[in-house]
């Protein structure tokens, strides 16, 4: 979780324009909420292992990853 969610935007944007990328790690999970993917600028989206460790057995989280995978298209 991230503490200081306005430091943590300025210091990952600074990082952004050294071309350094970072990343939104254990997505769908926890704290990870969607308003962290909207205004961190982020260039990596890692998805939480829940939803892909059995993905090819579950609909359900196939249905997930498959919309994190178009959020993180259309935000990152």
């Amino acid at each position: 979780m991230i503490e200081n969610i306005e430091d943590s935007i300025k210091l990952i944007a600074a990082l952004k324009e050294k071309s350094i990328d970072c990343a939104i790690d254990d997505f769908g999970t926890g704290y990870s909420s969607l308003n962290y993917l909207k205004r961190i600028p982020a260039s990596v989206l890692k998805i939480d292992r829940s939803f892909v460790t059995n993905i090819d057995q579950s609909s359900e989280s196939a249905a997930i990853t498959s919309m994190i995978i178009s959020l993180g298209i259309r935000y990152i």
